[in-house]
């Protein structure tokens, strides 16, 4: 289960029950935290330069690239596109 504040955003299946649509400002938010979350698994895992599989929406996928990129302030729709049933692949670095 995923709580924000005193609310439930996520079941432990990792549905996202939010009932209205998600700002621009929220997706950005959940992105950050999932980017925490990925940095924090590397640091620990036993082996560091492992592969992560994402499998999510075009949208998330666009804020995420916004966020891998540094381009926070621009909308992900201007600058990445991800279609339905894609592969994108991502090579980073750790610092």
């Amino acid at each position: 289960m995923v709580m924000k504040g005193d609310n439930e955003v996520a079941d432990n299946e990792g549905w996202y029950k939010n009932q209205t649509i998600e700002t621009h400002e929220e997706c950005i938010l959940r992105v950050k935290d999932v980017v925490r979350d990925l940095k924090e698994l590397h640091k620990t895992a036993a082996a560091p330069d492992q592969t992560v599989l994402i499998i999510s929406h075009g949208g998330f996928l666009r804020y995420l690239m916004c966020i891998l990129t540094g381009q926070h302030g621009l909308l992900p729709e201007a600058r990445f596109h991800a279609m339905n049933n894609s592969i994108t692949i991502v090579d980073t670095e750790t610092k």
